[in-house]
């Protein structure tokens, strides 16, 4: 048996994410996140994947998951194909996701699934979003460190049902699939599955020890770390970006920069700003960051 094969029959911490660069939106409402959140637990599910932590953004998707490399390609495909199937149906956009690639990012450490963990969780601040991260409904951040009283009160409030409660018709509906899903989930008024069932949450409560810990985490600029491994590049390498890796990385710093603005629409300033900031801490040409980001050679430096 060859490496790959048998690397692919090892389970391990990976981290899924889409590119949300290449679309305007994933999720319009509140409708296509509750169906969204209700596919990443059936499909999750299906291949068998344990969930640490998910966040659902306007236009892209986070995972950190525990299972085979095989597992979390089969999930990730099946994900795009049935949510283009979904986008399809009700907006009568074809093939929407078919062009957006993913990544299957490995974690090899517990410091740098702790790092992975908090960075998923601080999507919502780097995109400025008003809320804390554990105020977001569609996010795993929602559900860690909580106290008994905010679950008794969601349980208040949510009325959940479990799925043997509930009939083959009625079940079939709220998910949009034939697949069979554990009889004791359970599903809130609105049509959500909810994530406490399907989160690892004491893993995850487990790996930051406390809630201070875990405040301190989610509280660390660690963006840029983190999208480099995404693009698959080594923190303590001096290589060059290519073109495209640069552009990616400039998306996703601006954001992190000036998160009330559009990157298309930054201001000359700020785009001298992030040509700076991207020549001092990347190891790119000044030729190339000024290619990139339209911007003279001499107001960089």
């Amino acid at each position: 048996m060859v490496e790959s094969d048998i690397l692919s029959r090892e389970k391990r911490y990976y981290h899924i994410c889409t590119d949300g660069t290449l679309v305007d939106w994933l999720f319009k409402d509140t409708q296509d996140f509750i169906e969204g959140n209700n596919r990443l637990a059936v499909y999750l599910h299906r291949n068998s994947l344990k969930v640490l932590d998910y966040v659902l953004m306007d236009t892209h998707i986070h995972i950190v998951v525990y299972g085979t490399y095989s597992q979390c390609i089969n999930f990730i495909s099946t994900f795009k194909r049935i949510t283009s199937r979904y986008i399809k149906k009700r907006y009568g956009l074809k093939r929407y996701m078919c062009h957006i690639p993913y990544k299957i990012i490995e974690v090899k450490d517990i410091e740098q699934l702790i790092e992975t963990i908090a960075y998923i969780d601080r999507n919502t601040i780097v995109a400025g979003y008003s809320c804390l991260p554990s105020e977001y409904k569609w996010c795993g951040a929602r559900y860690f460190f909580r106290s008994n009283d905010f679950i008794e009160m969601s349980r208040e409030f949510l009325k959940y049902k479990k799925v043997k409660e509930l009939s083959y018709r009625e079940i079939r509906q709220i998910i949009k699939s034939d697949l069979p899903i554990p009889k004791d989930w359970e599903i809130d008024i609105f049509g959500m599955i909810n994530p406490f069932n399907f989160l690892e949450i004491r893993k995850v409560e487990s790996l930051f020890k406390t809630s201070k810990r875990y405040s301190f985490y989610i509280s660390k600029k660690i963006e840029n770390k983190i999208d480099l491994e995404i693009l698959g590049i080594d923190n303590n390498s001096r290589v060059f970006l290519n073109d495209s890796q640069l552009r990616e990385m400039a998306h996703n710093i601006s954001q992190n920069l000036f998160p009330q603005k559009e990157f298309a629409n930054l201001d000359r300033d700020s785009k001298i700003i992030l040509s700076r900031y991207l020549y001092r801490n990347f190891s790119s040409s000044l030729k190339q960051v000024s290619r990139i980001l339209e911007i003279p050679i001499e107001e960089i430096l």
